[in-house]
């Protein structure tokens, strides 16, 4: 999806395996990577809103972004946000996945995924 874009600056927020993984590395883009772990725990522990300023503050080096890649399963639960605040759009990843892939049952296709561990 990235890839065959026209974003050219593209933003991307996730976990520090995530990021370790350079999985986006991948792109003939210009890339902006950045962990994330502080994030997590504010959304399991449902503070988004107490800490509205303190994401908004850890995310203002992308402002200037095309897009940013919400690149956790945690992170669309911040998309509003993100995209009301810093004024850039979010892709969810997840969604990506979801309408990029079209696999049946008499298919060749065949995929790979990564999936890293929920650990900060």
């Amino acid at each position: 999806y990235l890839e065959k874009s026209s974003y050219h600056n593209i933003g991307v927020i996730g976990t520090k395996k995530t990021i370790a993984s350079k999985i986006f590395n991948i792109l003939n883009k210009n890339v902006l990577m950045h962990a994330t772990p502080s994030l997590v725990p504010i959304i399991e522990s449902n503070t988004i809103e107490e800490n509205e300023q303190s994401i908004l503050a850890d995310l203002e080096r992308f402002r200037k972004y095309a897009v940013l890649v919400l690149g956790c399963t945690h992170y669309p639960l911040l998309k509003d946000l993100i995209e009301n605040n810093l004024m850039i759009k979010t892709v969810d990843m997840g969604e990506c996945l979801v309408n990029e892939i079209e696999l049946s049952n008499n298919s060749d296709t065949s995929i790979t995924l990564y999936f890293f561990p929920n650990t900060c």
